[in-house]
């Protein structure tokens, strides 16, 4: 009878330490246990950036299709840089869950200098500077947790009824199908690595999971994560997914990079229990992987970068402890790696005066310059302190579309077709034609070196020497908004927009 009472007892205390356990967790910022729609994230991040001023910095990387922010945290004071992403996928958004946490665990690790895992946070973090991206598809997951309604845009609603189901887009968890973004794409197969090649999972329009679009990186999110990665000199990427505990870690690796991904996906392995795919020491001959981001990225940027399936089977945000526990340092361990092979990657790329990516050799550096930098940017190869490549920027002609809409109402004003000039960044447009269009007579005072348009509103007055603006005496806060070249005059699309107060939309996509 004693031992009875004793078991129940010890069961008892085992359920209470439990729910204190669950109860702690719950007394953070985040709460994880729940469906994380857009509005709970941003609310989430905007409170962790007022928690922890000096360690973390959000920045908006883009806009999703249905004109939601894709938000950007930074975690860390390093200037080695890790990046990890979740929720590519709509019905995997308890990746949003698990990057949150990560955040808000790791920064209380900084401040309160503890481990985790035996990781000492703040060692890594003021070495290390991590971003997330803890929701690539806000529109595809705010869907699958509010229905039809969170489509604000009305016609991406009137599409949305186009969107097919694809025959093989059965999910573990019932109810929860959806995996492509808000126009029925597929985020994780609209990369420019092998996206022509086919799968059994094709098809031609459309759908709730595995369309890849008509040509890649034609989606906003995709153009936005493309940009953040091509921008910035990460060392390991990893996209957080769902399903099957498992590695994706081979990109047809050779020699030292192939070693070099063996064993960080090695250490991968011991932390979390995954399984790595290909396995380890047997990769097949005819392993394909493709069209994913880190494919791309592995391929395109020449780093390690894995993809994380998470969760087994069916599960929902109530398992969200099991499903953490492999996550939990994962995080740390991919900044402490990063901070392993940093000695390996030496060959700097700078463009304008910033880092944007690391290499190994001259050869990948160039490739990317040729690839993924334009001829108006200024670039550097540097290694060792020795500059081993250096372009000047120039500016080049281009021929553009864009719409002109009054701010505010958005109604059109004209439609712009012809040929603009780039440089350092920025779109110039033809300086006489433009203020042609809107009925400003042009005088030009060549003594002085300016340029004046006047109506019966405005006046605007334009120094060829510093290509500064005054519109009615007061001076715009915009660096070089004229310019000249091949003896015409050229007006930034910024000072365009502020001088006419209207926006200037692309029509190229």
């Amino acid at each position: 009878m004693k031992k009875l009472i004793m078991t129940c007892i010890v069961v008892l205390l085992f359920m209470v330490i439990n729910e204190v356990t669950v109860a702690s967790n719950n007394n953070g910022i985040v709460d994880p246990y729940q469906p994380i729609t857009y509005e709970i994230m941003t609310s989430n991040i905007k409170e962790l950036e007022k928690e922890f001023p000096e360690l973390i910095e959000t920045e908006v990387i883009g806009q999703s299709a249905d004109d939601r922010d894709i938000i950007l945290v930074k975690l860390g004071k390093g200037d080695t840089l890790v990046h990890i992403n979740g929720s590519f996928h709509a019905r995997e958004r308890i990746t949003t869950n698990i990057i949150l946490k990560n955040i808000e665990d790791y920064a209380n690790g900084y401040v309160n200098n503890s481990k985790i895992l035996g990781y000492d946070v703040k060692e890594l973090l003021d070495e290390v500077t991590i971003f997330f991206v803890p929701m690539v598809n806000p529109d595809g997951v705010d869907y699958t947790i509010l229905g039809k309604e969170s489509i604000k845009s009305p016609l991406l609603r009137e599409e949305f009824d186009k969107i097919v189901e694809h025959p093989q887009s059965t999910w573990f968890t019932p109810g929860l199908r959806w995996k492509s973004n808000i126009r029925g794409i597929d985020l994780n197969r609209q990369w420019d690595f092998g996206w022509d090649e086919e799968s059994r999972f094709d098809i031609d329009v459309p759908a709730d999971a595995h369309f890849k679009g008509f040509e890649p990186h034609s989606e906003a999110e995709v153009k936005a994560m493309e940009k953040l990665s091509i921008s910035n000199p990460f060392l390991i990427y990893a996209a957080y997914h769902t399903q099957g505990l498992e590695i994706y870690w081979y990109k047809y690796q050779q020699g030292e990079d192939l070693e070099e991904v063996k064993d960080i996906t090695r250490k991968i392995s011991n932390l979390t229990f995954f399984r790595p795919v290909p396995a380890l020491n047997n990769i097949p001959q005819n392993f394909r992987s493709f069209s994913g981001y880190a494919d791309w990225t592995a391929v395109e940027l020449k780093k390690p970068s894995f993809t994380m399936e998470f969760a087994y089977r069916q599960y929902s945000e109530a398992d969200f402890d099991k499903i953490y526990e492999p996550a939990k340092a994962l995080g740390l361990l991919f900044a402490e790696e990063a901070l392993n092979i940093k000695g390996n990657y030496n060959v700097e790329v700078i463009m304008e005066g910033e880092l944007i990516q690391l290499f190994k050799s001259y050869e990948d550096g160039l490739e990317f310059v040729e690839k993924y930098t334009t001829e108006d940017m200024d670039i550097q190869m540097i290694k060792n302190q020795e500059i081993i490549y250096q372009r000047i920027g120039k500016p080049y002609f281009d021929d553009i579309k864009l719409m002109i809409n009054e701010k505010g109402t958005g109604d059109i004003m004209t439609e712009y077709n012809e040929e603009a000039l780039r440089y350092k960044g920025k779109t110039f447009l033809p300086l006489e034609r433009l203020f042609d269009n809107f009925d400003m007579e042009l005088h030009y005072y060549k003594e002085l070196k300016l340029m004046v348009a006047q109506n019966k509103d405005n006046i605007v007055v334009m120094s060829l020497n510093n290509g500064s603006i005054y519109l009615n005496h007061d001076k715009i806060s915009l660096d070089n908004g004229i310019m000249r070249y091949d003896e015409k005059l050229y007006i930034s699309t910024e000072a365009v927009e502020f001088i006419f107060d209207v926006e200037l939309n692309s029509l190229e996509d």
